[in-house]
């Protein structure tokens, strides 16, 4: 993802946690505290939640990379090759 876009994305996340918790304290349903303690929870949640969805998304891009190359290509070729040119020396070989 564009370094931008993310911290742009974050930015726009955060400001919408701080409202969100701002308009439930000044409702009576959170405290001061509170709202802190769930602001933080939830950015703990989706940092865990960000990493798991790049973990998964870069297993995927290497099953893709590791079928595109020929048979007998090890691990450790693989891992240093990049993934276009795994795709491309899988073109070639068939």
């Amino acid at each position: 993802m564009n370094p931008l876009l993310s911290d742009f994305l974050g930015s726009i996340l955060r400001h919408g946690l701080t409202t969100v918790a701002g308009a439930l304290v000044a409702y009576g349903v959170l405290t001061p505290a509170q709202s802190t303690t769930m602001v933080a929870g939830f950015v703990v949640f989706l940092l865990g939640w960000g990493w798991s969805l790049w973990q998964k998304y870069a297993a995927h891009s290497k099953l893709l990379a590791a079928l595109a190359v020929p048979s007998g290509t090890t691990l450790t070729q693989l891992n240093t090759m990049p993934v276009a040119t795994a795709a491309k020396v899988g073109a070639s070989a068939k």
